[in-house]
């Protein structure tokens, strides 16, 4: 699959899309779709995404046309910029849901990595508090964040850790929200393109 060859990347990447779908469907079919456990929920708004942009793909690689109906003008073109954009998006999508869905880790390490991510997105916000909706979310926001790091600090992971390491981890945590863990260890990790 990793050849030159286009058109096999294309047969490949139709029917990765069609089982995805295929999945999707199943369980909306079977109403399986009120996911409470707030990890899988996020899964599923990540393999949406997945779906929602892998379609896309596949209908400008079939290309789109420019159209002015003022100058009755219709033009077809091929976009491979936008394809680029949504594929990366897709790469990354992926990667954040197998990250916090990878089944060769522990639920209590995958819970914790699921946490460690929230809380990363909520700090990464940057809402600066003008208008009184504003002040709330960002005081929930607040909120959010003590009660994931007092849930990531009762995790395995992170009781594992010596005293110097966890103060360390706290301050990662701050810049960078993908890590794989070593039993007292702990190591940022990159999957920068």
């Amino acid at each position: 699959m990793l050849d030159d060859d286009s058109d096999s990347h294309l047969v490949h990447f139709n029917k990765l899309m069609d089982v995805i779908l295929n999945l999707v469907n199943f369980r909306v079919k079977n109403e399986q779709t009120n996911i409470k456990q707030e990890r899988f929920y996020y899964i599923n708004l990540l393999t949406q995404k997945f779906v929602v942009h892998g379609f896309s793909i596949k209908k400008l690689v079939e290309g789109i046309s420019i159209e002015s109906q003022s100058a009755n003008l219709k033009v077809p073109i091929s976009d491979p910029f936008s394809i680029q954009v949504l594929v990366r998006t897709a790469i990354e999508n992926y990667l954040v849901q197998n990250y916090l869905s990878n089944s060769s880790l522990s639920d209590n390490e995958l819970d914790g990595r699921f946490e460690i991510w929230m809380r990363y997105g909520l700090k990464q916000r940057g809402i600066k508090a003008e208008t009184e909706e504003q002040k709330r979310v960002l005081a929930s926001d607040e909120k959010s964040i003590d009660y994931l790091e007092q849930s990531i600090k009762k995790r395995e992971f992170y009781l594992n850790l010596s005293e110097e390491k966890r103060t360390k981890f706290l301050k990662t945590i701050n810049n960078e929200w993908k890590f794989i863990f070593d039993y007292d260890k702990f190591y940022p990790v990159s999957w920068k393109m």
